[in-house]
């Protein structure tokens, strides 16, 4: 199994011998992703990981990683978590204006629907800034966590069909909270 990586700007494949292994370390542009989905490992950056929850393989890929509650991975529109990393334009300690962009966008995506959207700030336990939006519609509920880098995000981002989002959100956060940038 391989996934695309990037060390010091030079892009190549890393093989992993299994999907745990690869669930628990994954480089992009030169950040580390402490994922801890189903860690039973004690690996630097493995904070343990959310109970009852499994790689939806037929839908990751090596930048994005699907998370569906075990036993509903065949559902028509299973509760999800997406994990992935990007760029942004914003210096980390520019988050407010990053805020805004991102409340624009999402503003702009719900326009002309039913959909409300909530956001706030706070901190992660590793003390990055995260911000979190939770969009409300009929029929689904979506909580986008972004934690803020310098020029650089991890969005954790939480579907909701079932109506009960006790268990999404409880392992979103334990994503989040276990996230660590690279050094």
């Amino acid at each position: 199994m391989k996934i695309y990586t990037s060390t010091n700007g030079e892009m190549c494949y890393t093989t992993f011998k299994s999907f745990r292994e690869r669930n628990l370390f994954m480089k992009r542009k030169g950040i580390l992703i402490a994922l801890a989905v189903a860690c039973t490992l004690s690996m630097a950056g493995c904070q343990g990981g959310p109970d009852g929850w499994e790689e939806n393989a037929a839908h990751s890929s090596g930048d994005k990683f699907f998370y569906v509650e075990e036993g509903h991975g065949d559902d028509a529109q299973p509760d999800n978590i997406s994990i992935n990393v990007g760029s942004s334009n914003y210096a980390e300690d520019d988050y407010m204006t990053f805020k805004d962009a991102i409340l624009s966008q999402l503003m702009m995506q719900v326009q002309g629907s039913d959909a409300q959207v909530n956001g706030e700030g706070t901190y992660t336990d590793s003390g990055d800034v995260l911000l979190i939006y939770t969009i409300t519609e009929t029929g689904c509920t979506t909580k986008q966590y972004y934690i803020v880098g310098d020029y650089e995000y991890c969005l954790v981002h939480l579907t909701v069909y079932s109506g009960d989002d006790t268990e999404g959100i409880k392992a979103a956060e334990t994503m989040v909270n276990s996230f660590q940038w690279a050094d």
